[in-house]
């Protein structure tokens, strides 16, 4: 059954050329709802346009394996919420030309199960260098 979800980004970090995205989901039906696997991205204009996007999976911090998000939880953004589903979006911005990179407004996520989409306006980050992003599977606690 495909869920009704509420999607954020909870914060970003970068050192050395690497900018890091936490992304936050939080289950907004009243029924349970599991994901399981990696969120499909695409970088999007202010107006909506497609921007060049290409992504890899990426298992360095985390495998795949089902998470539970239950109905009812905390908002978004709460400290210590449980029941939330995290995942990890990084890329690099020091390795190209202004010319050569792709600076998004907002983000279209897919989630891998439910196949729910929705748009996430980006906190300001920096440039993602030829539109190149890796993306971690959704885990039940926020990537270290």
């Amino acid at each position: 059954m495909p869920g009704q979800f509420a999607i954020d980004i909870l914060n970003t970090q970068g050192a050395a050329g690497t900018i890091y995205a936490t992304f936050e989901i939080r289950n907004s039906s009243t029924s349970d709802c599991t994901e399981n696997g990696y969120p499909k991205l695409q970088m999007l204009t202010s107006g909506g346009g497609l921007l060049n996007t290409t992504w890899t999976n990426d298992n360095s911090l985390a495998s795949p394996g089902p998470v539970d998000l239950p109905p009812g939880t905390e908002p978004l953004g709460a400290a210590g919420a449980s029941g939330h589903g995290y995942f990890l979006v990084s890329w690099t911005d020091a390795t190209c030309s202004a010319a050569q990179a792709e600076r998004p407004k907002f983000w279209r996520v897919t989630l891998p199960t439910s196949r729910f989409q929705t748009g996430v306006t980006d906190v300001g980050s920096s440039m993602v260098c030829n539109g190149a992003i890796k993306v971690g599977p959704i885990k039940s606690a926020p990537y270290p």
